[in-house]
């Protein structure tokens, strides 16, 4: 009688694993189908230094790039490269975002600038935004300069070159773009 259970047990155990076993790869088989169902993201669009981006609320354009010397020309700690690094700055300009107050604008524009902008080399190596910051405090010049003009700071491997800048559309519609690229200066 005991070998009789132990044999059921053991037929028991095997059927469970196999309903598993199934049941995963039935999983895995659907993820797969509708992986490969969802759309294909759109290529980026191409624009070029100075175009305005439509961004919903408001627009950006940048403006020009440059290497950040070292020693950086402020005592920002955003700016002072690693070991195999250099750093690069992205002038931009926004204009818009009239219904909010100027803290409120202050910290959205930061925010988007941060999470939505990289930068990808010749090699295709993308770097996203390590931080942003007035113009004001770039230079280190209060006042000097339109609250709506910004520098956006990058850590990139110190061979790369031929940048381009890409800024993700927070709410793209159809006849919009998802992803702007914008050719940077070469360095």
């Amino acid at each position: 009688m005991t070998r009789r259970r132990s044999s059921t047990a053991r037929y028991a155990r095997q059927q469970r694993r196999l309903r598993v076993f199934a049941k995963t790869a039935f999983i895995a088989t659907v993820a797969g189908v509708l992986e490969g169902c969802s759309p294909e993201p759109r290529p980026p669009t191409a624009f070029s230094l100075g175009d305005p981006l439509d961004l919903g609320m408001f627009t950006l354009k940048a403006r020009r790039m440059e290497t950040v010397s070292s020693p950086p020309p402020v005592p920002l700690g955003s700016l002072r490269a690693q070991p195999g690094e250099k750093v690069i700055v992205v002038f931009v300009r926004w204009d818009g975002l009239a219904g909010l107050d100027a803290l409120d604008r202050r910290v959205f524009i930061e925010s988007f600038l941060e999470h939505r902008l990289a930068v990808v080399d010749e090699a295709g190596e993308r770097t996203p935004a390590f931080h942003a910051m007035s113009s004001d405090l770039y230079h280190g010049m209060p006042g000097a300069f339109p609250e709506q003009e910004w520098v956006v700071v990058f850590h990139v491997w110190i061979d790369s070159r031929e940048f381009t800048l890409l800024v993700e559309h927070p709410d793209p519609d159809p006849a919009g773009f998802e992803l702007a690229a914008i050719p940077l200066a070469r360095r």
